[in-house]
């Protein structure tokens, strides 16, 4: 720093005069070199490699966790005997499941985006909900095997004149 006179100039520019001439007395200080002391620690390629492999199967055993848990959700809401109080807790749960999942996520510098890797399945429960709502017969069909469509009536058997 002795002798430079750039430095000075932008410490001022940057932190402004107060903190400058704190910070550049902090340098000059005759006793600066013994009162610091810095630590390093060299790991090697292999270490660090264990260590992404440990994340690797760490973040993999979260996702599968809460992909099942988003999916159950998802099912148990989508059946048409659940109550809408309990499907609208299911909803918050999937999109608190998200937000949480989100943000670990991002703490693995693996995971570019990771709303990529996000289910949102709210806009397919809702689907579900207005489907029963115009067709509640729907589910107890499907249930005895009766495909929506079939005999041309929309999946409703009809009754044949033929003993």
């Amino acid at each position: 720093m002795r002798g430079d006179t750039k430095l000075p100039q932008y410490l001022y520019q940057v932190l402004g005069p107060e903190n400058a001439a704190l910070y550049i007395d902090a340098l000059t200080d005759e006793d600066f070199d013994n009162a610091v002391q810095v630590e390093l620690t060299v790991t090697s390629a292999q270490m660090n490699k264990q260590v992404e492999q440990q994340n690797a199967l760490l973040i993999s055993n979260i996702y599968r966790q809460y992909v099942q848990e988003v999916v159950q959700a998802t099912m148990l809401a989508s059946q048409p005997q659940v109550s809408p109080p309990l499907r609208s807790v299911l909803e918050k749960a999937i999109l608190a499941s998200n937000e949480f999942m989100e943000r670990v996520l991002r703490t693995f510098s693996d995971v570019s985006d990771p709303k990529k890797y996000l289910i949102d399945p709210t806009g397919e429960i809702q689907q579900m909900g207005q489907q029963q709502a115009q067709n509640p017969m729907a589910p107890l069909m499907q249930m005895m095997g009766a495909q929506p469509g079939q005999n041309g009536s929309g999946g409703t058997p009809s009754a044949s004149g033929t003993p």
